[in-house]
């Protein structure tokens, strides 16, 4: 999971030490595999209720009221809420996903085989619960705060185009992308990586094409909001100095190797 805003400080262990208890929990369970186009929810009247879903391939935004708090990424699971049949969050993709599928039948079967099973399960229940809230948290805890649009680029296409003038800076939060000058690769981006600042800044056309070489998912923020971000939290300039850095030496030697 990633927190579309800033992740509290206590997220990352919850989500690490959740990854790996999942894992175990789940190995010994049957599964199916469903790839689920963009148009479709895996909580059609025939599924409902009757399974917990662990995402195998691809992101799903989590939205609360119509926000989206966080990015579902692979391993992720969900479909805890159709136990009681109260949905309180919402997902999406602008792309097809895949998902492991697992009948709740054989999750409590198992549970039932050992005490610690059992434990380990509510535990799972636990960290997702705060994780959860964590995440509405993060979201409504500074309404002043920008929330950053999330954006969805499938391979081969391009995030920012070579002599336009747009004034959106980015992050990538999953995915990979070569920044192209003239057609040709100049750099790449990286997972976390933010980019498309200094034309924004200097409101100038932009100087190079950055296209996804993999489906990739971006946070877009127009730069004045961004300019009011960075102003509640140094993290992110420091972050951003830190990414044009290395952005500029890659150009470079890009270049000199040319010469």
């Amino acid at each position: 999971m990633y927190f579309i805003k800033e992740m509290p400080p206590e997220s990352a262990a919850l989500i690490q030490r959740m990854s790996a208890q999942v894992r175990g929990f789940l190995a010994p369970i049957p599964f199916r595999v469903e790839k689920i186009s963009s148009s479709q929810s895996p909580f059609g009247v025939d599924l409902a209720n009757e399974y917990l879903f662990r995402l195998s391939d691809g992101n799903l935004a989590l939205k609360y009221r119509d926000r989206t708090l966080a990015m579902l990424e692979e391993g992720d699971l969900f479909g805890f809420d159709r136990l009681s049949g109260v949905s309180l969050f919402s997902l999406s993709s602008e792309f097809a996903v895949a998902v492991e599928m697992y009948r709740f039948d054989d999750v409590f079967n198992h549970c039932a085989t050992a005490p610690a099973i059992t434990q380990s399960w509510s535990e799972i229940l636990a960290m997702t619960q705060s994780l959860y809230q964590l995440a509405v948290y993060s979201g409504s805890s500074d309404e002043s705060d920008p929330m950053p649009a999330v954006k969805q680029f499938p391979a081969g296409s391009d995030i920012i185009v070579q002599g336009t003038r747009t004034t959106d800076i980015f992050t990538l939060i999953e995915g990979h992308a070569d920044v192209l000058v003239d057609g040709k690769k100049v750099g790449e981006v990286l997972s976390d990586e933010i980019f498309g600042a200094m034309a924004a800044f200097s409101n100038t056309a932009r100087n190079a094409t950055v296209r996804a070489t993999k489906s990739c998912v971006v946070l877009s923020l127009p730069a004045q909001q961004f300019i009011g971000l960075m102003s509640s939290r140094p993290a992110t300039v420091l972050k951003l100095i830190s990414d044009m850095a290395r952005a500029l030496v890659s150009a470079n030697k890009a270049l000199i190797t040319k010469l």
